[in-house]
Protein backbone atom coordinates (compact mmCIF):
# COMPACT_ATOMS: atom_id res chain seq x y z
CA UNK A 1 0.00 0.00 0.00
CA UNK A 2 1.26 3.47 -0.85
CA UNK A 3 0.22 7.09 -0.35
CA UNK A 4 0.78 9.58 -3.17
CA UNK A 5 2.13 12.73 -1.46
CA UNK A 6 0.97 15.00 -4.30
CA UNK A 7 -2.70 14.00 -4.11
CA UNK A 8 -3.26 12.00 -0.91
CA UNK A 9 -4.43 9.05 -3.01
CA UNK A 10 -3.97 5.62 -1.47
CA UNK A 11 -2.87 2.85 -3.84
CA UNK A 12 -3.91 -0.58 -2.61
CA UNK A 13 -1.94 -3.77 -3.35
CA UNK A 14 -4.63 -4.92 -5.82
CA UNK A 15 -4.19 -1.70 -7.85
CA UNK A 16 -7.37 0.01 -6.68
CA UNK A 17 -6.92 3.71 -5.86
CA UNK A 18 -8.80 5.60 -3.16
CA UNK A 19 -8.64 9.38 -3.50
CA UNK A 20 -10.44 12.58 -2.56
CA UNK A 21 -12.47 12.07 -5.75
CA UNK A 22 -13.70 8.62 -4.70
CA UNK A 23 -17.47 8.86 -4.28
CA UNK A 24 -19.71 6.63 -2.21
CA UNK A 25 -20.95 5.02 -5.44
CA UNK A 26 -17.33 4.46 -6.57
CA UNK A 27 -16.54 2.74 -3.25
CA UNK A 28 -19.56 0.42 -3.49
CA UNK A 29 -18.64 -0.49 -7.09
CA UNK A 30 -14.98 -1.16 -6.19
CA UNK A 31 -15.58 -2.97 -2.90
CA UNK A 32 -19.04 -4.62 -3.15
CA UNK A 33 -18.40 -6.87 -0.12
CA UNK A 34 -17.64 -3.89 2.14
CA UNK A 35 -20.53 -3.45 4.60
CA UNK A 36 -21.84 0.05 5.37
CA UNK A 37 -22.43 1.49 8.83
CA UNK A 38 -24.81 4.47 9.07
CA UNK A 39 -24.33 6.11 12.50
CA UNK A 40 -26.42 9.12 11.46
CA UNK A 41 -28.23 10.43 8.40
CA UNK A 42 -25.87 11.36 5.56
CA UNK A 43 -22.77 9.77 7.13
CA UNK A 44 -21.61 6.32 6.06
CA UNK A 45 -18.58 4.31 7.15
CA UNK A 46 -17.13 1.35 5.27
CA UNK A 47 -14.45 -1.03 6.47
CA UNK A 48 -11.96 -2.92 4.33
CA UNK A 49 -9.31 -5.44 5.42
CA UNK A 50 -6.48 -7.06 3.50
CA UNK A 51 -3.00 -8.47 3.95
CA UNK A 52 0.18 -7.38 2.22
CA UNK A 53 3.44 -9.21 2.81
CA UNK A 54 3.50 -9.88 6.58
CA UNK A 55 1.07 -7.10 7.58
CA UNK A 56 -2.69 -7.06 8.19
CA UNK A 57 -4.37 -3.78 7.15
CA UNK A 58 -7.74 -2.31 8.09
CA UNK A 59 -9.08 0.78 6.32
CA UNK A 60 -12.18 2.72 7.34
CA UNK A 61 -13.66 5.21 4.90
CA UNK A 62 -16.01 7.97 6.09
CA UNK A 63 -18.41 9.50 3.59
CA UNK A 64 -20.70 12.48 4.01
CA UNK A 65 -23.35 11.95 1.36
CA UNK A 66 -21.24 11.04 -1.72
CA UNK A 67 -18.00 12.76 -0.61
CA UNK A 68 -15.07 10.88 0.95
CA UNK A 69 -14.20 12.87 4.07
CA UNK A 70 -11.51 10.70 5.62
CA UNK A 71 -9.70 7.42 5.47
CA UNK A 72 -8.36 5.73 8.62
CA UNK A 73 -5.60 3.15 8.32
CA UNK A 74 -4.41 0.61 10.87
CA UNK A 75 -1.84 -2.11 10.29
CA UNK A 76 0.08 -4.63 12.34
CA UNK A 77 1.96 -7.89 11.84
CA UNK A 78 -0.26 -10.83 10.92
CA UNK A 79 -1.16 -12.72 14.10
CA UNK A 80 -0.44 -9.84 16.51
CA UNK A 81 -2.66 -9.98 19.59
CA UNK A 82 -4.80 -6.83 19.51
CA UNK A 83 -7.17 -7.87 22.28
CA UNK A 84 -7.87 -5.63 25.26
CA UNK A 85 -5.92 -8.12 27.39
CA UNK A 86 -2.78 -7.31 25.36
CA UNK A 87 -3.43 -3.54 25.21
CA UNK A 88 -1.13 -0.97 26.82
CA UNK A 89 -0.74 2.75 26.32
CA UNK A 90 3.02 2.28 25.90
CA UNK A 91 2.40 -0.12 23.01
CA UNK A 92 -0.01 2.32 21.34
CA UNK A 93 2.48 5.18 21.66
CA UNK A 94 5.15 2.94 20.14
CA UNK A 95 2.72 2.09 17.33
CA UNK A 96 2.18 5.83 16.71
CA UNK A 97 5.95 6.24 16.26
CA UNK A 98 5.95 3.29 13.84
CA UNK A 99 3.07 4.84 11.86
CA UNK A 100 4.89 8.20 11.79
CA UNK A 101 7.99 6.52 10.35
CA UNK A 102 5.82 4.79 7.75
CA UNK A 103 4.25 8.14 6.81
CA UNK A 104 7.69 9.77 6.58
CA UNK A 105 8.74 7.03 4.16
CA UNK A 106 5.51 7.34 2.13
CA UNK A 107 5.44 11.13 1.94
CA UNK A 108 9.18 11.74 1.61
CA UNK A 109 10.13 15.39 1.45
CA UNK A 110 6.83 16.57 -0.04
CA UNK A 111 6.25 20.16 1.09
CA UNK A 112 3.73 20.42 3.91
CA UNK A 113 3.06 22.35 7.10
CA UNK A 114 3.47 20.33 10.30
CA UNK A 115 1.46 20.84 13.47
CA UNK A 116 2.22 18.73 16.53
CA UNK A 117 -0.24 18.03 19.34
CA UNK A 118 -0.56 15.54 22.18
CA UNK A 119 -2.46 13.22 19.80
CA UNK A 120 0.27 13.22 17.13
CA UNK A 121 1.93 15.03 14.23
CA UNK A 122 -0.38 16.45 11.54
CA UNK A 123 1.03 17.02 8.06
CA UNK A 124 -1.01 19.63 6.14
CA UNK A 125 -1.10 19.54 2.35
CA UNK A 126 -3.15 21.39 -0.28
CA UNK A 127 -5.31 18.26 -0.70
CA UNK A 128 -5.87 17.67 3.05
CA UNK A 129 -4.17 16.45 6.21
CA UNK A 130 -2.54 13.20 7.27
CA UNK A 131 -1.10 12.02 10.55
CA UNK A 132 -0.62 9.15 12.96
CA UNK A 133 -2.71 9.67 16.08
CA UNK A 134 -3.16 8.00 19.45
CA UNK A 135 -6.69 8.53 20.77
CA UNK A 136 -6.61 8.19 24.54
CA UNK A 137 -10.43 8.02 24.80
CA UNK A 138 -10.77 4.84 22.71
CA UNK A 139 -7.21 3.58 23.29
CA UNK A 140 -6.47 3.16 19.60
CA UNK A 141 -3.80 4.39 17.24
CA UNK A 142 -4.38 4.96 13.54
CA UNK A 143 -3.30 6.92 10.52
CA UNK A 144 -5.97 9.39 9.41
CA UNK A 145 -6.12 11.02 6.00
CA UNK A 146 -8.63 13.90 5.90
CA UNK A 147 -9.54 15.26 2.49
CA UNK A 148 -10.53 18.86 1.74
Amino acid sequence: MKINPESGSVILPDGNVISARTTLDDWIACFPKSSPDHPQTGITFFGLSFTEQSEQYTLTAQFEQQRLVSLSIFFCPIGEDNSWAAWSEARELQRRKQFDRWLDKQLGDAPCAIKTSAAGKCRRFAWGNVGAYYHNKDGGTRIVISYR
